[in-house]
């Protein structure tokens, strides 16, 4: 039984998914699997994975979403770690073995993670984008990688992470009901127990293109997800870190709503907030949102349309501040 079982759910990426399977054989660490699910391709994927052979395991499924087709991998797959990669990434030759090295060291760490960079279609490093990248990872490192830091921001990807089996037994699967933050939703829950490690290195190489999914996606699934921890808070109000999480979680929503235009909704996570901290309002980034919120939405919509210099100036502060940069970045280049 391999020790390590690399799962890569993929749809019609026939053309490209070879490079992520060969990145996983040029591996210096060899104790591995490999799991393919296809999840209901079209294309020549199945044709071309036949060249492998034994080298991989292949499963066909209906198209279920990658959630669930991970899911289905994860219920066959016998290894003691799980490693994750899309089928449009690649990993350097020394990913596994640097991270195995410090999960194998402790058995208080649920998920080691690791740096990534952002490459296009030829594979070439795409330098302003990994930029952007890497200073979404040194901002985590700095809040950490607890339950309450990681219900403000998470910067974890599937391909960047080496995780305990025992954690799927413990905390459950993927849920498909949170597509596009199943992953998020997942490390919140490992978090109530785990210890998170990461090695700071860039080991994990992201393709940028234009399958990635659609900002109304993205803000269901962070909705879904913040909605579902915000009821997990409630029946468990005796955990230690429950106020800042419950705030970190409504500020998410404050933004997720924002985003979309959805001011109602973020006027009601945003009066939750301050009931709670008044003294949140001398964050610019919260006090521009309350201003903005709570005039007429007619208002809103006419000063928009005039571009009154008042509200052009609160929304050049707005777009301006670090954190919603990160958000809106963040939906950009996410790439499932």
């Amino acid at each position: 039984m391999a020790k390590v079982s690399v799962i890569i759910p993929t749809f019609n990426r026939a053309h490209i998914i070879c490079d992520s399977i060969d990145s996983i054989l040029r591996q210096t660490y060899k104790d591995f699997e490999i799991v393919v699910v296809d999840d209901g391709s079209t294309d020549d994927t199945e044709h071309v994975l036949a060249a492998y052979g034994d080298k991989i395991q292949y499963i066909k499924v209906s198209h279920v979403g990658s959630s669930e087709a991970r899911n289905i991998a994860l219920r066959q797959v016998d290894g003691e770690y799980v490693a994750f990669l899309d089928s449009d990434d690649l990993w350097y030759p020394e990913k596994l073995e640097k991270q195995m090295a410090l999960i194998e060291s402790d058995s208080r760490i649920g998920i080691v993670h690791s740096f990534s960079e952002i490459i296009d279609n030829q594979g070439s490093t795409l330098d302003k984008e990994t930029g952007e990248r890497l200073n979404f990872h040194y901002s985590a490192l700095k809040r950490g990688y607890h339950y309450s830091a990681m219900a403000r921001q998470c910067i974890l990807w599937p391909s960047t992470i080496v995780v305990r089996k025992a954690c799927f037994d413990e905390f459950g699967l993927f849920d498909p009901r949170v597509e596009a933050m199943e992953d998020w939703d997942f490390y919140l829950r490992v978090a109530l127990k785990y210890e998170f490690k990461i090695v700071p290195e860039i080991l994990t190489q992201f393709r940028f293109h234009d399958s990635r999914r659609s900002l109304k996606e993205f803000t269901e699934g962070r909705v879904n997800t913040c909605l579902k921890h915000l009821d997990l808070l409630e029946q468990n109000p005796g955990l230690p870190f429950v106020k800042k999480s419950v705030e970190n979680l409504n500020l998410n929503l404050v933004e997720a709503y924002y985003m979309v235009n959805d001011l109602g909704q973020c006027r009601t996570y945003l009066a939750k907030i301050i009931k709670s901290n008044l003294f949140i309002l001398f964050n610019i980034n919260i006090l521009t949102k309350f201003i903005i919120s709570s005039l007429p939405r007619v208002l809103v919509v006419k000063l928009l349309k005039n571009k009154a210099p008042i509200l052009e100036t609160i929304e050049i502060r707005w777009n301006s501040t670090h954190e919603d940069k990160e958000s809106l970045k963040y939906a950009d280049i996410l790439s499932e």
